[in-house]
């Protein structure tokens, strides 16, 4: 919704927009905006339209003291018009308020763009478990022991974490423990993942045991789709355990199973830590994370875990879905192959590849 274009948003000693005239934002409209997503936004009257804008984003209503950023004219831009990047919370309501720089002016015909990132990752979904158990052998006739039967949870997204599983019991032969956790965040544009787990057992005195094993793991395959060219830049930490016994490792595939990118644990009692960056075309990405600790025998407490993140940097052209520098009938292909799905295509991101999608294929075609 917009309010009148005969107000004046005075911003002194709250927001300076810019060098020339008052702080001041004259023959104000007023915008009502929603973001679905946490992300930095776009807010831009660029080359739009032949007024001298000024633009600020206040919080919820249209009070000056919720001003949250503000600009005159930026670079690039003719007519000395705007653009406005700000960092804002999904689900919030904001308002945008358009104007000019001095009294006198109005907006003549123009308009105003909102945009995100474009290298947007969607849907980022996950499937995995989180694993402890244990069991103790004994040569003494005594029975095994074990509590696998209650101490796994699988998840099939994301959205269910974090999740925790832990044993603890002890019997004649001797005591087993192990534990296991997961926890995610996901972001607009790119997720991060924690995942720890430990082992171990020991036997007790005089009881002649001759095993005591456990194990930890927790896993997760986290899918990626991308509708732009991008790089996907991927920060890992793999701790291993002081003895090495542990198997973990993060890789990244291709939807034919290709092998992107791989990271595992190497140094015993050490994080092997690193960053990577990869350019990819659009499409679907899987990000294999494992993170394994088992124990046999003795005392020694085995733990370790994985932490990884990914983002997103856009890193071509918009609807390019094939990577070949154009957006021409190939694209369109993709995108009318995806038809009614979440997949490659989906261009506003809500969801469903549909006609809204396709209008804006139309609008990105290559002249």
């Amino acid at each position: 919704t917009s309010g009148t274009n005969d107000q004046t948003l005075n911003l002194e000693g709250l927001c300076d927009p810019g060098t020339f005239g008052e702080d001041v934002i004259y023959n104000v409209g007023y915008y009502s905006f929603t973001p679905e997503y946490t992300s930095t936004y776009t807010f831009s009257t660029c080359n739009q339209t032949t007024l001298d804008t000024r633009l600020a984003v206040l919080g919820q209503g249209c009070d000056i003291g919720t001003v949250i950023a503000c600009t005159d004219e930026s670079e690039g831009c003719d007519n000395y018009t705007s653009i406005l990047e700000v960092p804002l919370e999904a689900g919030t309501v904001y308002t945008l308020a358009v104007g000019a720089t001095f009294e006198g002016q109005f907006d003549p015909a123009g308009g105003l763009t909102i945009s995100l990132p474009t290298a947007v990752m969607y849907p980022i979904t996950g499937s995995g478990n989180v694993v402890a158990s244990g069991f103790t052998f004994s040569s003494c006739g005594q029975v095994d022991l074990s509590d696998s039967d209650h101490d796994k949870q699988e998840f099939d997204n994301l959205e269910t974490l974090p999740l925790t599983a832990e044993i603890g019991y002890s019997g004649n032969g001797g005591t087993v423990e192990s534990s296991g956790s997961a926890s995610v965040e996901l972001g607009y544009n790119g997720f991060s993942y924690n995942a720890t787990t430990a082992a171990w057992g020991d036997t007790q005195t005089g009881a002649n045991c001759e095993q005591v094993d456990s194990e930890a793991a927790s896993t997760a395959d986290v899918v990626i789709v991308l509708q732009h060219p991008a790089v996907l830049t991927i920060d890992y930490s793999i701790l291993s355990s002081d003895n090495g016994a542990t198997l973990s490792s993060v890789n990244l595939v291709d939807s034919t199973d290709n092998i992107l990118f791989t990271a595992e644990d190497e140094a015993f009692g050490e994080a092997t830590e690193g960053s990577e960056s990869i350019a990819v075309l659009p499409g679907s990405y899987t990000l294999e994370i494992r993170n394994y600790a088992y124990h046999w025998g003795d005392w020694i407490v085995e733990t370790c875990g994985v932490s990884v993140s990914v983002s997103a940097v856009s890193a071509g052209l918009e609807g390019d879905f094939n990577g070949d520098g154009l957006v021409n009938g190939a694209d369109l292909g993709l995108l009318i192959g995806s038809w009614g799905t979440n997949g490659l295509g989906d261009l506003n991101g809500d969801g469903t590849v549909d006609s809204a999608d396709l209008g804006l294929l139309l609008a990105l075609w290559s002249t």
